[in-house]
């Protein structure tokens, strides 16, 4: 399908999924550039680089400078912040969270939390119900893309958390913090905003 469309280029994401069907695209003559991201400065150095590679470096230089002002600004901002416990909740069934591998936890480190999974073992931990509570986190976090009545609902049991007696369970938008892109941001101040 990709090959049907001529691309001048081809952007990927580096992945142990991706890298058959990359192999398959340069034997074919496509030119493709392969990207990772681990951190949020990786973002607008692949901002830059995409400028350099699609000859619109002057535009792309200006946009991830102003992303790396916002994330600057955002991150002073954080530090000010009285440091407060977050859990994340990737997923509910089973119940997942990031450690920190993650670049929502660097936002929420940069925002002035600290991930009550931060030294969890693998890239999604699976935890226990239990577990969060025994954590009592202050911040409780869920995407929404989680169905939030459920997530809810369920959360409603445990009244004795301190994020739920202060009544501190928010919703973050997924699309603001899964694509790695200058809208991280706006996600990233979702985050920062529940932290206040």
């Amino acid at each position: 399908k990709i090959v049907s469309k001529h691309p001048d280029l081809v952007i990927a994401w580096r992945g142990e999924n991706a890298s058959v069907q990359i192999q398959q695209l340069k034997r074919l003559g496509i030119p493709v550039f392969v990207t990772s991201f681990h951190c949020l400065a990786d973002i607008s150095k692949f901002m830059r680089t995409l400028g350099q590679l699609m000859g619109a470096e002057i535009k792309a230089n200006r946009k991830a400078d102003h992303f790396d002002r916002t994330l600057m600004r955002l991150r002073r901002e954080g530090h000010d912040q009285k440091s407060k416990t977050v859990f994340f909740e990737l997923y509910d069934q089973p119940l997942l969270t990031l450690n920190r591998k993650s670049i929502v936890n660097e936002m929420i480190h940069d925002c002035g939390g600290r991930n009550i999974y931060v030294d969890a073992y693998g890239t999604a931990p699976q935890v226990s119900v239990e577990s969060v509570v025994a954590r009592d986190p202050d911040i409780i976090l869920i995407p929404s893309d989680l169905n939030k009545k459920n997530v809810f609902a369920q959360w409603q049991q445990f009244s004795q958390l301190k994020a739920l007696r202060n009544h501190r369970l928010y919703v973050v938008h997924t699309a603001l913090i899964e694509r790695y892109g200058p809208r991280i941001l706006q996600g990233m101040q979702e985050i920062c905003h529940a932290l206040r």
